[in-house]
């Protein structure tokens, strides 16, 4: 049987990484949707002529 300490820094590890992983892919996300909101404005423009 494991130590509730071990558990307990194990879980801890766990929701670091996750923690870190989901800030990555929030950046990552977010830098590509703002270049798709600079590049949009200009289609649209383009559309109208």
């Amino acid at each position: 049987m494991m130590p509730k300490t071990l558990k307990l820094t194990q879980v801890s590890v766990d929701v670091l990484r996750q923690t870190i992983s989901f800030r990555i892919a929030n950046t990552t996300k977010k830098n590509a949707q703002r270049k798709v909101s600079i590049r949009q404005p200009l289609s649209d423009m383009a559309n109208m002529l």
